[in-house]
């Protein structure tokens, strides 16, 4: 306690208990009052733990940056083995496909070819036998025109006679 603010307090004709008891109070709420105000040390310390707190973290940062792009060198190196891996497996894939598909179309041709001969023969059979009916056919025609043709002749002539 300060003498002079108890001095002021016993003039203002307060007993010396009250007195004592206010400036008591007074100087607690200004102890607490002053534990509660930030001083420029303790602002000081802040930054300060808050420098460190950002550097710790810019340095946390850098090394999973780090360890990131390694692991994207990593998988990009991984994804580009597969993909030449599997680049040689469909071209091999490929090269069987296109000997079984030619082996294949081969087959399908040369039966092809087959069914075709035999059709061809059957036709050329049809058509012998068309020629044969076609022939037949004309030969009655021109003997049924030539009795046609003699039977006129000798009704034109038995006629132009009288």
């Amino acid at each position: 306690m300060r003498t002079a603010s108890l001095d002021l307090l016993e003039k203002s004709e307060l007993p010396l208990s009250q007195a004592r008891a206010i400036l008591q109070v007074l100087e607690e709420e200004m102890a607490l009052s002053q534990e509660n105000l930030a001083t420029r040390a303790d602002i000081d310390g802040v930054r300060a733990d808050m420098a460190a707190l950002l550097s710790a973290t810019r340095a946390e940062m850098a090394a999973l940056r780090s360890a990131i792009q390694a692991d994207i060198a990593k998988l990009r190196s991984a994804t580009q083995a597969d993909i030449a891996e599997l680049r040689l497996v469909l071209h091999a894939d490929m090269g069987e496909l296109r000997l079984s598909t030619k082996s294949e179309i081969q087959v399908f041709v040369a039966a092809l070819r087959a069914e075709m001969l035999e059709r061809f023969g059957r036709l050329e059979a049809r058509f012998g036998q068309l020629e044969g009916r076609l022939t037949r056919w004309v030969f009655t025609c021109i003997l049924g025109q030539t009795g046609v043709l003699a039977g006129l002749g000798w009704f034109l002539i038995a006629h132009y006679r009288r």
